[in-house]
């Protein structure tokens, strides 16, 4: 019978526990004792390997997320649609499928925001989103507002040759923005659908 370090255990000897393997004495320890020292050698043994998996789990998420964004703002992906030019500043428009009347998303977020929607719609006719001015592909422009996203859409359909009445698509603040679009320009607006509109109030 040896030690863990690998030498001969000597008469009398006794592990960390009071326990010797040459005779089974426990020099005062009893059976249970026993058990519970060896469970709670088991169950630190077991916590220390999950505390040093992670930790090592911590250390390299990070560095893995720091690289990814380095290689996205080297490297951006290129646009899903167009650049269009709205008067000194490129919007992004992505449309995709045939038919009319068109639909519009006006938002609000990204246009790939609607990236599971939008393909079902273009199944059937001709469906647009865009990406306002300082996010997405769009470059910066002018202070962002309601009256500035209308602008916007209102130029890029027009530049892109895309043919009203359109049926706008309004979520969240882009449901503001749909309803003063709808107001500027009537006979351009076919319908109109709202998703989580948001009310006026909510702004005031």
């Amino acid at each position: 019978m040896r030690t863990p370090e690998g030498k001969p255990w000597a008469v009398g000897q006794r592990n960390q526990w009071g326990y010797n393997p040459t005779d089974g004495s426990t020099g005062g320890m009893h059976a249970s004792h026993l058990r519970e020292a060896t469970i709670e050698r088991n169950v630190g043994h077991g916590l220390r390997r999950r505390l040093t998996i992670v930790l090592a789990l911590l250390c390299v998420l990070p560095i893995e997320t720091l690289a990814q964004k380095a290689d996205t703002a080297q490297n951006p992906p290129a646009p899903l649609g167009k650049l269009v030019d709205v008067g000194g500043y490129r919007v992004h428009l992505y449309c995709t499928g045939t038919g009319s009347p068109t639909v519009v998303i006006v938002g609000a977020g990204f246009s790939f925001n609607w990236g599971l929607i939008q393909p079902e719609v273009a199944k059937f006719t001709q469906v647009c989103s865009y990406d306002h001015s300082g996010i997405g592909w769009s470059e910066s422009g002018p202070k962002d507002s309601c009256s500035l996203r209308v602008s916007e859409v209102h130029t890029a359909l027009k530049t892109a040759g895309i043919k009203g009445p359109s049926v706008l698509v309004g979520h969240s603040l882009g449901g503001l923005v749909a309803r003063l679009y709808a107001g500027q320009y009537p006979d351009e607006v076919a319908g109109m659908v709202f998703v989580d509109h948001a009310l006026p109030s909510d702004f005031s």
